[in-house]
């Protein structure tokens, strides 16, 4: 039996994704904060795509660090991080295969989770080791390519906080756990009418 874990609203309370671009960030910090959220608004109304609002905070808050750099902030960032009760009664208990599938940056999962065992978005580098954009925005359906890439055609049991969002995971799952302010709302058994 194998299991697969979403990051953000099912192993924490809310997104992570926002704090870790704010955790280096000093310079110009509340006109950068304002520019974000209008180009949150406009993602909601769908003006914006996800990958896009991905990359326009990596570039207000991002580009142009070091490696090292972001290794550094991904390492203090990731002790701050407050994992829920899903995270303290499910995932550490699983004793079977599990893998955390997040939209956040694999930069600051690895230091909370088993690196091999974690797909997620990434970082891209310039040639001098420099920020410069998205590698990879682990999102819907760029998810489940993901999971076929690692080999991963079946999840047994899924959890998450957004049946939308990761829909085409849902789909590839045998039984879902719905989880909502940290703790599991419902269980749902997926078939092939299941559709979200």
């Amino acid at each position: 039996m194998n299991t697969a874990f979403d990051f953000d609203g099912t192993l924490t309370d809310k997104d992570t994704l926002l704090g870790f671009f704010l955790a280096g960030t000093v310079k110009h910090r509340n006109v950068k904060l304002l520019l974000y959220f209008v180009c949150a608004c406009l993602t909601k109304t769908r003006f914006l795509s996800n990958t896009r609002l991905k990359e326009v905070g990596v570039y207000l808050f991002l580009k142009g660090k070091s490696k090292a750099e972001i290794e550094q902030q991904s390492k203090l960032y990731a002790k701050s991080i407050k994992l829920n009760q899903v995270f303290f009664n499910d995932y550490c208990s699983t004793e079977n295969a599990k893998v955390v599938i997040s939209a956040s940056f694999y930069e600051y999962l690895k230091y909370i989770f088993d690196p091999e065992k974690v797909i997620a978005s990434s970082l891209r580098y310039s040639g001098k080791g420099e920020v410069e954009g998205v590698a990879f925005n682990c999102y819907h359906e760029a998810k489940r390519t993901a999971m076929y890439q690692r080999g991963i055609n079946h999840i047994d049991l899924f959890y998450t906080d957004n049946l939308q969002a990761d829909g085409p995971i849902v789909r590839m799952s045998g039984s879902v756990m719905l989880v909502k302010k940290g703790g599991i709302t419902s269980k749902i058994q997926v078939n092939e009418n299941t559709y979200f």
